[in-house]
């Protein structure tokens, strides 16, 4: 077949969304990590890559950024506590 190519795109093993521990962490890609990057991470202006929903090296470093400034535990991975300093931060941005 001439000018046709077939493209097989696979997702990373981890997971779509969150899990049990509310934990997401590097190479997780979905939903909820495309959540973070747009409504929290670039809002607050931790973050200015792609929001491809892939918690990238990039995405891992803007969390931990975050946590820092909000004088978390900086782990780069966005648990529950993470999550919630960031929604508090966010809504006083407006």
């Amino acid at each position: 077949m001439t000018g046709s190519i077939d493209t097989i795109f696979m997702f990373p093993v981890r997971s779509i969304q969150l899990r049990e521990q509310d934990i997401l962490q590097l190479g997780d890609f979905g939903f909820s990590v495309q959540k973070v990057q747009q409504e929290y991470l670039i809002r607050l202006g931790f973050y200015d890559g792609p929001i491809d929903g892939y918690l990238s090296p990039e995405t891992e470093n803007a969390i931990r950024l975050a946590q820092l400034s909000l004088r978390l535990d900086v782990t780069g991975q966005c648990d529950l506590m993470t999550t919630q300093a960031l929604q508090s931060r966010s809504a006083l941005s407006f």
